[in-house]
C-alpha cells in the first residue's frame, strides 16, 4: 500500500467511531425488534398448535355412526390433531362455521349406513368458509380427500371380492364375507401408524425453529443494519475521490479503506450487542439453549466472514446511490428482497424448489446456511469461499464504479 492509503483509513475510522455510540442504539433497536418477533414465533411453536375443529352433522341415532365417531375420537391417530363435533341439524354446525369456531363441517346424508350396506356409495358434503385459508384448511383438505378415497377403495374391494367368489362358485354365507374383509380394512386402518417411523428433521438445515430463526433473523440483521449506516457512506462527494486519485489513491484502494471502516463498525457493533443478547438471555433463562449457542457453538467466529460477504455488498450498494435518500432505499429493499427469498424472513422449506435452490446459492442464502453450519457442528468450507468469493466480486464491482464515476 502506498503511504497514502493509511492516512486516509485512519481518516475513515475516525469519522465512523463518532458515529458509534448513535449507530449502537440504533442497531440494538433494530436487533431488540427482530429478536422480539423471534422470540414470539418460537414461543408460539412451542405453545403447541390447537387441534382443528371438525363439524359432523348426521343421524347419530344410528349405531354404526355411533361406533364410527367413538373410533375416530379414542382409536384413530387423528384425535391429536382434529377434534370431530357432532351436530343433528345442520343449521348449528352453519352458525358455529359462521362464528370462527369450526374450520368445517361433514354432512352424511340420510341413510348413509343402509345405501352402503346395499352397495351404493353416497357422497359425503364438506362445507368450509367462504375464502378459508390456513394450516387447519389444508389439514382439513387432505384428511377429507384421503377419508373418501379410503371409503371408496373399501367398499369396491368388499363388493368386489363378493362378485368374484360369486362368478367362481365359492360358497359364501351372505353378508359374512364382506363383514370380515372390512373388519381387515378397517383394522389396518387403524393400525395405519406402525407403517411408518415419524423422524423430525427440523425446520431447515437439520436446526430447530429456534436455532434456525437464530441463524435466519441474525443476517437479516446484518442485510438491514446497511442502512442504519447511511449517514456516513450513502451519498459520498466525488470531488474528495477525484484529490485523492490526482494524490495517487486509486479507486480500489479508496473502496478498500471505506470498506475496512464499514466493515470495523458493523463487526464492534454486532459483536457489542450480541455479548449483551446473551448475557441478557442468560441472566432470563440460565438454563435456555439460545445463549449458549451464541457465546459456545463458535456462532459469533463465523458471523466475520458473514458480515465481511455482506458489508461488501452494502458498499456496493452505497457506490451504486447517487444520495441518500437513494442510498437508503437501496439498501432496504436489497435487504428486504434477498432476507425473504433467501428464507430469512420464512423458512426456506416452504418455497417452490426452483426458489429455494436460487435463495440458496445467493449471499444471504450462503450466510444463512454457514451459521447453521455452525450449530449443527458442520465445517461448511465451501458456504465459506462462496461467501469469500462473493465479498471479492462485490469490492471488485465498487472498485469498477467508483473508477467510472472518478473518471466522469
Amino acid at each position: 500500500m502506498r503511504p497514502g492509503f493509511w492516512p486516509y483509513l485512519i481518516l475513515r475510522l475516525r469519522r465512523v467511531g463518532k458515529l458509534f455510540l448513535p449507530l449502537l442504539l440504533v442497531a440494538a433497536l433494530l436487533m431488540g425488534g427482530i429478536g422480539w418477533f423471534g422470540v414470539s414465533l418460537v414461543r408460539q411453536d412451542e405453545a403447541g398448535a390447537q387441534r382443528v375443529e371438525i363439524g359432523v352433522v348426521g343421524d347419530f341415532e344410528d349405531s354404526v355412526l355411533r361406533m364410527g365417531m367413538f373410533a375416530l375420537r379414542n382409536l384413530d391417530s387423528s384425535r391429536f390433531s382434529i377434534e370431530f363435533v357432532q351436530f343433528s341439524e345442520e343449521s348449528e354446525a352453519k352458525s358455529r362455521l359462521r362464528a370462527g369456531k369450526l374450520n368445517g363441517y361433514v354432512k352424511i346424508p340420510e341413510h348413509f349406513v343402509e345405501d352402503v350396506y346395499r352397495g351404493s356409495f353416497q357422497p359425503l358434503t364438506y362445507v368450509t368458509a367462504p375464502g378459508a385459508q390456513g394450516v387447519g384448511t389444508a389439514l382439513t383438505d387432505e384428511v377429507i380427500v384421503s377419508v373418501s378415497e379410503l371409503l371408496s377403495v373399501s367398499e369396491d374391494a368388499v363388493y368386489g371380492a363378493e362378485l368374484y367368489a360369486r362368478d367362481h362358485g365359492v360358497t359364501l354365507e351372505e353378508g359374512s364375507a364382506g363383514d370380515v374383509l372390512a373388519m381387515r380394512f378397517l383394522e389396518q386402518i387403524l393400525r395405519r401408524d406402525e407403517l411408518l417411523q415419524v423422524e423430525i428433521l427440523g425446520i431447515g438445515d437439520g436446526l430447530s425453529l429456534s436455532e434456525y430463526f437464530l441463524c435466519s433473523f441474525f443476517v437479516m440483521f446484518l442485510l438491514l443494519w446497511g442502512v442504519s449506516a447511511s449517514p456516513v457512506f450513502a451519498g459520498q462527494d466525488m470531488e474528495l475521490g477525484r484529490l485523492l486519485k490526482c494524490r495517487g489513491l486509486g479507486s480500489l484502494r479508496q473502496i478498500l479503506a471505506e470498506y475496512l471502516s464499514y466493515l470495523c463498525l458493523m463487526l464492534s457493533t454486532v459483536l457489542c450487542l450480541c455479548l449483551m443478547a446473551a448475557l441478557i438471555l442468560r441472566g432470563l433463562d440460565p438454563g435456555g439453549d439460545i445463549p449458549a449457542r451464541l457465546l459456545e457453538s463458535g456462532f459469533l467466529l463465523r458471523a466475520v466472514p458473514v458480515g465481511m460477504a455482506l458489508g461488501a455488498l452494502q458498499i456496493l450498494l452505497y457506490e451504486c446511490a447517487s444520495g441518500m435518500l437513494q442510498g437508503v432505499l437501496l439498501q432496504f429493499l436489497a435487504a428486504v428482497s434477498l432476507g425473504y427469498v433467501c428464507g430469512c424472513l420464512y423458512p426456506v422449506g416452504f418455497f417452490p424448489e426452483p426458489l429455494q435452490q436460487t435463495g440458496n446459492v445467493l449471499p444471504a442464502g450462503l450466510a444463512r446456511q454457514y451459521l447453521s453450519a455452525a450449530l449443527s457442528g458442520q465445517s461448511g468450507v465451501w458456504l465459506l469461499l462462496g461467501l469469500a468469493g462473493y465479498g471479492l466480486v462485490f469490492l471488485a464491482l465498487a472498485a469498477g464504479i467508483r473508477k467510472h464515476r472518478l473518471a466522469g
